[in-house]
């Protein structure tokens, strides 16, 4: 009843003063939730499997942390954008710590004219980056770990919350996960323009 309580207030304040890009319109925890698109005027969904998840899409979505316009240089970023695509090239966004899709979703329809790769080492977080992302033709998904250098890695808690896995290296060429450099993915991905890295990694 208290979370219902907070979610109608929250209502009633974005509906009296239209703030911030997305409006989450549901409050549950669990399943799909909704959001409007202020900007692009359109609704969407997600997938979400607990709190964990919902708050995530509460970071990305309802407090909108990766609108990047706060940034002094924003409008030079957006030139740049701009100037990549006139050359009829495409912008490269690496989304390093994908979790379960939702800033590559955030990138993705921000920047249209990108690739968005996403890299998430933990399987059912990969699996649901998928589905969540399904139907984006400009990201792509990489079932990977990113480190300073390409390797091998497996994960020390499997048990923790869905945003706090901790990997480790592994001495040999063995390991549960691969792991990916940065130089390796430009390499990979020559053809397309550097513009955006975001990392969130533990």
């Amino acid at each position: 009843m208290k979370n219902i309580f907070k979610f109608t207030i929250y209502v009633a304040r974005n509906l009296l003063r239209a703030r911030g890009r997305y409006f989450r319109l549901v409050p549950f925890f669990k399943g799909k939730v909704y959001f409007y698109d202020r900007m692009k005027k359109s609704f969407f969904s997600v997938k979400v499997r607990d709190k964990v998840d919902s708050g995530t899409a509460d970071q990305i979505f309802t407090n909108n942390d990766y609108d990047l316009s706060f940034l002094k240089r924003y409008d030079e970023l957006l030139e740049r954008y701009e100037r990549i695509c006139s050359l009829n090239k495409k912008p490269l966004i690496i989304d390093c710590g994908a979790n379960i899709g939702l800033s590559a979703m955030h990138f993705a329809t921000t920047f249209p004219k990108s690739i968005v790769i996403s890299i998430e080492p933990e399987p059912n977080n990969f699996s649901l980056m998928k589905e969540n992302c399904n139907g984006f033709g400009n990201i792509e998904f990489l079932n990977k770990a990113v480190g300073s250098s390409d390797g091998y890695e497996s994960i020390n808690n499997s048990d923790a919350d869905n945003d706090a896995f901790i990997t480790s290296r592994s001495e040999s060429d063995e390991g549960d996960i691969e792991v990916v450099s940065v130089n390796s993915i430009l390499q990979r991905y020559s053809e397309l323009v550097p513009f955006i890295i975001k990392i969130d990694i533990e």
